[in-house]
């Protein structure tokens, strides 16, 4: 059986252009939005798969009136850090990946310590790195979780991730494709297929 919860970890609310780092000539570039910060969690056979990793950011104490973190929704449906198994990073925005550490003790430490963090080698890029992107992509790296793919991986019999060109360079198919064998699972950015791929 498999089981698939959505976790949403607030709103985020502003400017377009802003968010996305639209040109002052872009329609959109002085429009303003609201953006649900969304992590899917997919039970499939032994596999806890995690796709994206949200974090509202700011302080706790600004976060008012918005959902609890990711790690305490999981804890609702009893799954510990540790039992996930997979998280995919569906592609570099920073509110895709931003809930993949905790600090501890003045250092970053993976949310997830035992999962396989999978992201499109095509969106890894070292060098463009700030401070976020070092507490979270780059610590997984050293802590040997990160796993770059170029094509499709299948995760488990039946489960599939299917990459392709989108926001970011390594971003995967959008969310409307169907299995000749199964169904897709529309899940924000990626397919992951079930019962095919």
């Amino acid at each position: 059986m498999t089981s698939i919860t959505t976790l949403n970890l607030g709103t985020l609310s502003g400017n377009l252009g802003e968010f996305y780092a639209l040109p002052d000539t872009h329609p959109q570039a002085g429009s303003t939005a609201e953006l649900p910060l969304l992590s899917f969690c997919v039970v499939h056979q032994e596999r806890v798969v995690l796709i994206d990793a949200p974090a509202m950011p700011g302080p706790p104490e600004e976060q008012i009136n918005q959902p609890p973190p990711l790690l305490t929704q999981l804890a609702k449906h009893q799954i510990a850090p540790a039992a996930v198994t997979d998280v995919i990073i569906t592609h570099t925005h920073w509110d895709h990946y931003n809930g993949l550490s905790r600090e501890e003790n003045g250092h970053y430490r993976p949310a997830f310590p035992q999962a396989r963090h999978i992201l499109n080698a095509a969106d890894w890029d070292p060098a463009g790195f700030g401070e976020l992107e070092e507490q979270t992509l780059r610590m997984v790296e050293q802590h040997g979780l990160l796993t770059l793919i170029t094509g499709r991986m299948a995760l488990a019999e039946g489960l599939t991730i299917i990459p392709a060109p989108g926001e970011t360079p390594g971003h995967p198919e959008e969310g409307r494709r169907r299995s000749a064998c199964g169904r897709g699972l529309p899940v924000a950015d990626p397919t992951v297929t079930l019962g095919g791929g």
